[in-house]
């Protein structure tokens, strides 16, 4: 009784601590979108029209993930609503309580490692239902009492009090792994971030690791969570977390239920636990430390007091270096380094990826706008940067273009176009004015990524295949015919880059 008196006081003054004024917030879709469903027994899809065939396959995943009892946290289904939306430009989906429902935002990440080969709506769906099995078992003990009184967002203040967001979103990446084709469990770019820090001789301690730094590189919870929540089934079982959640969530063990159900359930301290799984990994790794660089070999000198990232970089001459530059003490902005020293061109508009292209002075890059009205509706419209005036140029609106391209004459742009139906069109447009005047649509292929001219009348592209394969292929943009030039497979490919320097160098894909 005790327990539930500190738990509701707990409850009550962050009630009153989250008591704020908040301004009128507009929101929702277009009064014009028109909504339909998909009914099954475990989910109800909701999608705007011209989503039904991507509705369909969610509804299927759904049916059988659900089905899959090797990584069952219980055997409670509660149904829950699926809202598709199609409107947003960036890459994202939650599950929410207070109502209890799910969001899939649609458009598919313009970074190849992110999802690799696999179908976005397959890696979403098979990770964010996880989080929908999550909250349907965790309704133990305390926490459902905490659902009885203050209702759903009652009851996550309760499990997120008790089950930390590492688990959360590493149990789900761990399940993706597991039940997905190449989920990102699999997957090298997003297993590197500890091995990496390791081999530096980095050895941050758990605080740091858990909450995150603005100094230095920190893995963030996805990171965290994969590892501990693989090694804890490796180790103890695959029903090992079903058993610490349920405690958790019941809180046996008023104060940090989850540490001590580890404890309860691996026989040893949650400290020796979490150390135990790092020396695992290091012994898998099997890491030498390498000896320390110095700043003779760097093209840019250490910063030891702000991390700073370097990306994208284009030789201008012998001398001069064009290159994005961002940190966590200032925008991410274009800048040109000569022996002189280092000039900022312009401050980058907000924007969802990182890439950018360029070409004869001229800088193209897609940046990122909302609607005024509709909260669910933003774009990703093309800007022009003189890199001599450092003037800029938006040539198009509300459009949804990514990691656009510029030709060689500077009068034509490429850029994939994520149409609001889900098909992915390689458009050409106007440099002058942002109109397109051609686009190709390919019935098997899903996404049209990192287009870049690779002459007048060709360009080269990575390709997603909806069959969950990769290749790099070249384009007719005259005739739209296309041509694989490395063969369809599951391996990640990364960026294309096309460097132009007054010597002739490649095409390579980093």
């Amino acid at each position: 009784m005790g327990r539930l008196v500190i738990l509701v006081l707990a409850v009550f003054f962050c009630l009153l601590c989250s008591n704020r004024v908040i301004a009128q917030q507009f929101g929702g879709n277009p009064t014009r979108t028109r909504w339909s469903q998909v009914n099954t027994d475990t989910a109800r899809i909701i999608f705007p029209e011209g989503m039904d065939s991507a509705a369909q396959r969610v509804a299927s995943f759904i049916r059988q993930v659900s089905l899959k009892d090797r990584l069952s946290l219980g055997q409670k289904l509660n149904k829950i609503d699926i809202v598709l939306q199609n409107q947003p430009v960036i890459t994202n989906g939650y599950v929410s309580m207070g109502p209890f429902r799910s969001e899939f935002y649609t458009t598919p990440s313009p970074d190849n490692y992110d999802p690799s080969s696999l179908s976005w709506l397959t890696q979403l769906t098979v990770h964010e239902y996880r989080h929908v099995q999550q909250y349907n078992n965790f309704n133990n003990g305390l926490s459902a009492v905490m659902k009885r009184l203050f209702g759903q967002e009652g009851y996550a203040l309760a499990v997120n009090a008790a089950v930390p967001n590492w688990f959360f979103e590493g149990d789900a990446v761990y399940s993706e792994s597991l039940l997905a084709p190449h989920g990102r469990g699999t997957l090298p770019f997003f297993l590197k971030a500890f091995p990496s820090l390791w081999q530096s001789g980095k050895g941050y301690s758990w605080m740091k690791l858990r909450n995150g730094s603005l100094k230095d590189y920190v893995p963030n919870h996805y990171d965290l969570g994969y590892l501990l929540v693989n090694y804890g089934s490796q180790q103890y079982g695959y029903d090992f977390w079903r058993k610490v959640t349920r405690d958790a969530s019941a809180y046996k063990g008023l104060f940090y239920p989850l540490q001590k159900a580890v404890q309860r359930h691996a026989g040893i301290s949650y400290k020796d636990f979490k150390q135990n799984a790092f020396t695992y990994y290091k012994t898998q790794y099997q890491l030498d430390i390498p000896t320390r660089m110095t700043d003779s070999f760097n093209v840019f000198a250490t910063n030891t007091k702000t991390l700073t990232q370097y990306s994208f970089p284009f030789q201008l001459s012998e001398t001069d270096l064009l290159y994005q530059k961002s940190s966590n003490s200032r925008r991410t902005g274009f800048y040109i380094k000569t022996p002189e020293g280092e000039r900022l061109i312009r401050l980058r508009d907000i924007s969802i990826e990182d890439q950018y292209s360029y070409r004869n002075g001229k800088i193209v890059y897609a940046a990122y706008e909302s609607h005024p009205r509709w909260r669910w509706v933003s774009y990703n419209v093309i800007k022009i940067l003189d890199i001599a005036s450092g003037q800029q140029q938006k040539i198009t609106h509300r459009s949804r273009y990514f990691s656009p391209d510029i030709s060689a004459d500077g009068k034509t742009i490429v850029a994939n176009n994520v149409l609001l139906d889900g098909r992915s069109a390689l458009t050409l447009l106007a440099a002058d004015g942002g109109i397109p005047f051609r686009s190709i649509v390919h019935d098997s292929i899903a996404y049209f990524s990192n287009p870049k001219f690779l002459n007048d009348s060709t360009v080269i592209t990575v390709v997603r295949n909806k069959n969950a394969t990769t290749a790099i292929a070249t384009v007719d943009v005259l005739s739209g015919s296309i041509q694989n030039i490395t063969p369809p497979s599951s391996t990640v490919i990364g960026n294309i880059v096309s460097m132009q320097i007054k010597y002739s160098l490649p095409l390579r894909s980093a």
